[in-house]
């Protein structure tokens, strides 16, 4: 493979020779591995200090140039280094970044001291707390300076559990064993995908602990997550109007009031026979689901339930259903006469837009 030496600043280098479609490039920052790409240039596996071109590095601040030879530089691949006890975003800089993919690895905190007597203070420091630290999942979240401060994908790979909060990508696959989500989506955020169970964080404060199943609540523009979301509480996507498909794992055994209230895209939606309870308005406004299936735990139909499901044509009730809410089926104009349970006991007056169907009994 061809190498050639460059020259500029860290934000646009430059070249004498014309370059190949790939090969390496060598100069006063370091080298690195391009490759031409659909609409731009691709870096491997960068050498600069700290992983990037930043002129004060960090192990979470990382450059990478703009331009070599005028062309942008759109898309990065790169092992990126944390300490132990870093807790700051990975900040990210690169004006035309459009897809970004990261192997994280995790090192100890006295690794950046090049003085012997502050690394050996260092090591007694985690000799006494290292054990903790090294059982903690590590802490992610990444921020982009480039224009409109995101990307298009980020994927992210660590080998372990982790912690993962805010990274400003329209579109995100997580590669983990195990993932805790913290704080909120990113706003814009379109797709998720994650390799392994994802859990929600766990806060704690004066009033208890409180599960951060919210985590993608009212992201509008959110269209898919791929992955198994665990948890003894099904997680909240009220607002997502774009949602077209989730999958929840079994062991979920709650669905919160509003859990998927006005996820007006979504077509097809299957609730773990494990849940046993469900909230109000769980679907209400889920103008395109068609059909449903409950789990045979469920005792009774909210109120609210499916309020202006306008495509839910067909329900399926288990036989152990012995009521329905007020409200639960109003609004769904499509739907079929349902089959009604044998050992119901109760049906509201206002259940259904046909209230003949609640004279029955």
């Amino acid at each position: 493979m061809k190498t050639y030496t460059y020259a500029g600043d860290y934000s646009n280098i430059e070249t004498r020779d014309p370059l190949l479609e790939e090969g390496i490039l060598s100069g006063q920052y370091g080298t690195l591995h391009f490759k031409q790409c659909v609409d731009g240039y691709a870096i491997y596996n960068s050498s600069f200090p700290g992983s990037g071109f930043v002129p004060i590095v960090t192990a979470a601040n990382i450059g990478y140039p703009n331009y070599i030879n005028g062309i942008p530089v759109t898309e990065v691949h790169n092992s990126v280094n944390v300490f132990n006890n870093f807790g700051n975003p990975i900040a990210i800089e690169g004006r035309n970044l459009k897809r970004v993919y990261l192997y994280i690895g995790r090192k100890p905190r006295g690794d950046n001291l090049r003085n012997d007597a502050a690394k050996m203070i260092m090591a007694m420091l985690d000799s006494m707390d290292g054990n903790r630290e090294k059982s903690d999942p590590l802490k992610i979240s990444i921020e982009f300076y480039n224009e409109g401060n995101t990307v298009d994908f980020c994927e992210i790979r660590y080998d372990k559990r982790c912690i993962l909060s805010h990274v400003a990508s329209k579109r995100l696959e997580v590669v983990a064993p195990s993932v805790i989500l913290a704080d909120k989506a990113y706003g814009f955020l379109e797709y998720a995908a994650f390799s392994g169970r994802v859990h929600p964080y766990t806060y704690s404060d004066w009033d208890g602990e409180r599960e951060n199943t919210d985590y993608f609540e009212n992201i509008e523009s959110l269209r898919f997550v791929d992955g198994s979301l665990s948890g003894n509480v099904c997680w909240s996507f009220s607002g997502c109007k774009s949602l077209e498909r989730v999958h929840l794992a079994n062991g979920i055994q709650k669905v919160p009031p509003r859990a998927f209230a006005d996820c007006s895209s979504l077509t097809d939606l299957y609730i773990p026979d494990t849940v046993s309870q469900i909230g109000e308005y769980a679907f209400a406004g889920c103008t395109k689901l068609a059909r449903i299936h409950l789990p045979s735990n469920i005792t009774k139909i909210p109120k609210g339930l499916f309020m202006n499901c306008s495509s839910l044509e067909k329900c399926y009730l288990s036989d152990s259903i012995e009521e329905i809410g007020g409200e639960a089926f109003i609004g769904c104009t499509v739907l079929r006469k349902p089959w009604i349970p044998k050992g119901i006991k109760k049906i509201d007056a206002t259940a259904f837009d046909d209230s003949s169907w609640a004279k029955i009994f």
